[in-house]
């Protein structure tokens, strides 16, 4: 914008490389306000015409084609490998709480998702847990192959504790096989008259009381992590027997499962009373071990036994 008393000098070039109407059009009206500016200044003295230089080219929608450099494609989905460690079961944050003595999460850069249905190992410890270290994201969830509300058994004797020194093993110690939280499950842990049921009734097995919890397809929340082969990730697995059918759906569900690079898992076919039920559940576990995953994925990758 010029204003009406501005006494400086005022050039505007214009670069004109060719002849179309539409240029000639937008030449003819600055040369317009050309001269009615100096009629302006003219009038209230000293300001200078503004000069046109009709050798320059001015801009307009029928532009001359302009030269177009060839640019390398790239990946806009491209990213850093991300580290991703996931808990089902983490319980009092015992497992995380090992592998980070162990140096095996060392990095800053690692992501730890905790998964714990038990409203008591949330309140009591994982909470506090993600304030120490800021790479924790709880997850109050019980994974499972549908989303769904389903009862979630408690530990047998412990489902009205108030006190955390009331746990066995309270303390949380990342060294010890022993947790506060027992074994609570999905399953009620009730047999089915089988021969050795007697005795599983007596023991700690037995899931206590149920709360309902909210349950997700774990393959599905997966999916959503978007992650890929680049990525490290380590799943522990130590849910009481619901392993099995989770496993079972994440190989029948897609390819989430070839992501990950380091299993850790506590298997629970001893937990069956039935002969039979247990015999299948030991082959499906020495087979996913063996060759179910590689033969899946293409790849093989680290299996650990985890307690």
């Amino acid at each position: 914008m010029i204003a009406a008393g501005a006494t400086s000098l005022v050039v505007v070039f214009l670069v004109v490389q060719s002849t179309s109407n539409a240029q000639q059009e937008a030449i003819a009206m600055l040369e317009s306000r050309v001269d009615e500016l100096e009629r302006a200044g003219n009038s209230r003295g000293g300001v200078k015409p503004l000069q046109l230089q009709a050798d320059q080219s001015i801009a307009t929608d029928e532009e001359a084609p302009r030269e177009v450099r060839s640019v390398e494609s790239v990946d806009v989905t491209a990213r850093d490998p991300r580290l991703v460690f996931i808990d089902l079961g983490a319980n009092c944050g015992n497992s995380f709480k090992r592998l980070r003595n162990q140096k095996k999460l060392e990095s800053p850069d690692w992501e730890a998702w905790l998964w714990e249905a038990n409203p008591q190992m949330v309140n009591f410890y994982l909470n506090d847990l993600a304030k120490e270290d800021r790479r924790i994201r709880v997850v109050e969830l019980a994974a499972w192959t549908e989303n769904k509300k389903m009862q979630f058994f408690l530990t047998r004797g412990q489902e009205d504790v108030t006190d955390i020194t009331k746990f066995k093993a309270h303390q949380c110690k990342a060294g010890s096989h022993y947790q506060p939280s027992g074994a609570s499950s999905l399953f009620s842990g009730k047999g089915d008259g089988g021969a050795d049921d007697k005795a599983r009734r007596k023991s700690k097995y037995i899931a206590g009381k149920a709360v309902e919890v909210d349950a997700v397809d774990f393959n599905e929340w997966m999916r959503d992590q978007e992650l890929i082969d680049a990525d490290n990730v380590i799943l522990k697995i130590d849910i009481e027997g619901a392993e099995i059918p989770l496993l079972k759906h994440m190989l029948e569900s897609g390819d989430e499962i070839c992501r990950v690079d380091h299993f850790l898992i506590e298997w629970h076919s001893w937990l069956l009373s039935n002969v039979a039920q247990k015999e299948e559940t030991e082959k499906f576990e020495n087979d996913f071990i063996n060759k179910t995953v590689t033969e899946k994925c293409g790849k093989t990758p680290k299996f650990g036994m985890w307690h």
